[in-house]
Parts: structure tokens; sequence; C-alpha cells
């Protein structure tokens, strides 16, 4: 940097919070659920919970079908049926990270990103390089 010149700030292409993150997922999602890919999605599931560290990003959450608080739709068996999806990567424990934490996506493996997109994953339980 010459002498003289002004430092520019550093933008982050996102930051982590709630409105910005459900536009991005919602528009990933195209309106439908994230895990059955069949109905409308109607609420956004932290796969690392908030009260364990889990933010507002994109990569960490997933426009699904069902509240989340009954037995109805995919949020609800997530979130009901705690054990078994943690797996698939639709839950994300406590000390794990969900950077890149492979999730099944309507039937296929991937790892989220903060843009809004997904990769293929190679690996099935196993973080994606």
């Amino acid at each position: 940097m010459k002498a003289g010149a002004s430092k520019k700030p550093v933008r982050r292409k996102y930051e982590p919070t709630e409105e910005p993150c459900k536009k991005i997922v919602k528009k990933r999602s195209e309106g439908k659920c994230e895990i059955c890919g069949i109905r409308p999605g109607q609420s956004v599931h932290h796969r690392r919970k908030q009260s364990q560290g889990g933010p507002w990003t994109p990569s960490n959450c997933l426009h699904l079908c069902g509240d989340g608080r009954g037995p109805d739709g995919c949020h609800g068996m997530v979130t009901n049926t705690r054990t078994q999806y943690y797996q698939y990567g639709f839950l994300v424990y406590s000390g794990e990270s969900w950077i890149n934490k492979p999730v099944l996506y309507r039937g296929e493996l991937v790892v989220l990103d903060d843009e809004g997109a997904w990769t293929p994953s190679l690996d099935f339980g196993q973080e994606a390089a």
C-alpha cells in the first residue's frame, strides 16, 4: 500500500443475521422443503441449534415444511426424532462444525455454502475436505 493511501474496510459477502439468511435460504429452496422437496417450505431450521452456538447462516439453515413445534412435516420429524437425523446432517452436534458437514439435500449428499449454493459431497457421514 502506498504511503498516504486509505485502507478500505473489508466487507463480508454475508452478515450472519436472521433476515438476510432467511432470504438466501428461501431462494435456495425455491419455496420447497429442502428435505423432501415436495411440500412448501414453511420454516427455517438450524442444523446446529442457536442455543449451541449455531448462527443464522445459510450453511447452518434449511427451509423445511412444518413448523418444528409439532410432529407435522419434515421440520417436526427432525425436531422430534433427533438421534437418527444427525447422521444425515439435518442436525449437527454442539461440538461439530456445520460448515463442511454434508447434509442429505432432497436425496443428494451435499455441502451447503453461505451464498445459497451447494456442492456434491463424496463422503457420507464424514466432513468434506
